[in-house]
């Protein structure tokens, strides 16, 4: 990685990041807005996975992936108001705790 333009001006330089590759998924009611998407790294690995599960233009799961691809953890909006009160941890593909 290489160092950000933010030397230059005195300012202690952060490494730069790569952004992710994204923009796959299903528009399940052809409306134009994915309601599944994927986000991938560079590497090819899943990094994120959303919905909308409801159709309502809101994203209301989320799934978070390791390295590998694996699930780690996830959170989701079972009542549909726009807070994500359900926690999920996973182990080898398994929910851990909630």
């Amino acid at each position: 990685m290489s160092d950000s333009p933010d030397a230059a001006n005195g300012e202690k330089p952060r490494p730069m990041r790569i952004a992710p590759v994204t923009a796959t998924g299903v528009d399940y009611n052809h409306d134009g807005v994915l309601e599944e998407r994927w986000v991938y790294a560079p590497s090819g690995a899943l990094v994120e996975s959303t919905m909308d599960r409801n159709l309502d233009g809101r994203i209301d799961y989320t799934s978070h992936f390791d390295q590998h691809g694996d699930i780690e953890t996830a959170e989701a909006d079972d009542n549909f108001d726009g807070v994500f009160e359900t926690r999920y941890r996973f182990s080898h593909g398994n929910v851990e705790s909630s």
